[in-house]
């Protein structure tokens, strides 16, 4: 059985998930190389964001988790 609720019920509301941009700069500008919270990012999502997959399983919308997808026969461990 899956927790995916019970796992992301363990993050704090002010959760977020950051991956900068890494730009080129010259070395002199290295302090410029990833981008800061709030510039564009490859990724900037916060618990809102965060739940939209977690949520998904339950929607009956998620036709590739239909029968669930297992990693091994020993998963249910």
């Amino acid at each position: 059985m899956r927790k995916l609720k019970e796992w992301f019920d363990l993050f704090t509301d002010d959760v977020l998930y950051f991956m900068p941009r890494r730009k080129n700069v010259p070395r002199r500008e290295l302090h410029r190389e990833l981008t800061p919270l709030g510039d564009l990012a490859i990724l900037e999502e916060d618990k809102r964001y965060l739940e939209m997959p977690v949520a998904l399983p339950d929607t009956g919308m998620a036709w590739a988790e239909d029968p669930v997808a297992h990693p091994s026969p020993d998963w249910q461990s």
